[in-house]
């Protein structure tokens, strides 16, 4: 059980990175989702061939739309076609990944290719790559989180790896070039109970978690509901806090039982939606990994296929490329089924 009380009297005033800065950055990253929002559930609902279901409750129908003069909707899904056409040839099953020596000398580089064809060839490993590519193209892109399990057993099959999807990404986007990003963070809803047990935290306000895409997910945390009298996370509705774990990549961590040793980056986690409670983490420690020369390594890593020229990470959906098309095309493929049903009314 972590003791936040020394985290909240800490000082930032000299960090990079206080935690206002990362508020403000958390704000801006709550409005681009929520704008992105309806453009991200159409590219899902062309895919799961929800077209038209996703016009009639969203109430996006408009004079392109002819066919809501009747009830007669025909729908062509050929974003299903573009995705797993794509998905074929940017990652078929056979594929393996090939590491070179390194050029100062360092590690061995068929030991490191051989446990890493390995760790990717294995089935839950495979599925999950699929999961964060097919993402990456509907979407802006998405997350990977990885990790390990400790304990006895395999190395490799204690590796674990979590798809993040794109709006629980929190980003660096006004950065020109990746190598200058400052942090990266993963935002998602644990239960109450399980926060509250971690880090030595009670009566946290609880709210639901909801599917972002269906548009009644509160990102601003607005609406938390208090309920202390229930313990056991029975509810969906009031059984999640919304976490945030950062990746800062330029503060330190100075150890507390070592004070010489001095981590680069450090990662911290706050949570959300709690009145002062929400203002510094209720966490700190070093970053789970490091690079071989000590530089910090987030375990949080951004796939982004095309992004704006000028920024790196605001990433742009491939979909959004043939969504204007689909639309039209299922407009038009209806407007004619209901012209030809008329015709053939006629002459009967």
């Amino acid at each position: 059980m972590a003791d936040n009380s020394k985290y909240h009297n800490r000082d930032f005033s000299n960090d990079e990175l206080p935690p206002e800065f990362i508020k403000q950055h958390l704000l801006a990253h709550d409005k681009r989702m929520r704008d992105g929002r309806s453009d991200w559930a159409l590219a899902k609902a062309c895919y799961t061939t929800n077209y038209w279901k996703y016009i009639r409750t969203r109430g996006q129908s408009s004079k392109k739309d002819y066919s809501r003069q009747t009830d007669i909707d025909i729908e062509v899904n050929r974003l299903w076609g573009i995705v797993s056409s794509y998905l074929s040839a940017l990652y078929p099953r056979a594929s393996r990944a090939v590491v070179t020596p390194d050029p100062a000398g360092r590690g061995e580089a068929s030991k490191a290719e051989l446990a890493l064809n390995r760790w990717l060839s294995s089935n839950r490993i495979h599925k999950r790559v699929l999961t964060s590519l097919r993402q990456s193209v509907l979407y802006p892109g998405c997350g990977a989180k990885i990790g390990y399990y400790p304990g006895r057993g395999n190395p490799l099959d204690r590796v674990w790896m979590r798809v993040i999807p794109w709006w629980e990404m929190l980003l660096d986007y006004d950065v020109g070039d990746s190598e200058d990003e400052r942090f990266r963070g993963h935002l998602y809803y644990r239960p109450r109970t399980e926060v509250e047990e971690e880090y030595g935290l009670k009566d946290l306000s609880g709210t639901s978690r909801d599917d972002f895409l269906e548009g009644s997910a509160q990102l601003n945390d607005k609406k938390h509901r208090k309920n202390p009298s229930q313990r056991q996370a029975e509810s969906d509705n009031s059984a999640f806090v919304r976490v945030l774990e950062l990746c800062n990549m330029k503060d330190t961590w100075r150890d507390p039982d070592s004070p010489e040793i001095v981590y680069e980056g450090r990662l911290e986690i706050y949570v959300l939606g709690q009145g002062k409670l929400s203002e510094k983490p209720v966490w700190m420690g070093p970053l789970p990994f490091a690079g071989v020369d000590g530089d910090p390594l987030p375990h949080v890593v951004p796939l982004i296929f095309n992004h704006e020229p000028e920024f790196p990470l605001r990433g742009i959906a491939h979909s959004a490329r043939v969504l204007p098309q689909i639309r039209e095309l299922n407009s038009y493929r209806s407007f004619m089924a209901m012209a030809t049903r008329k015709d053939t009314l006629a002459h009967d």
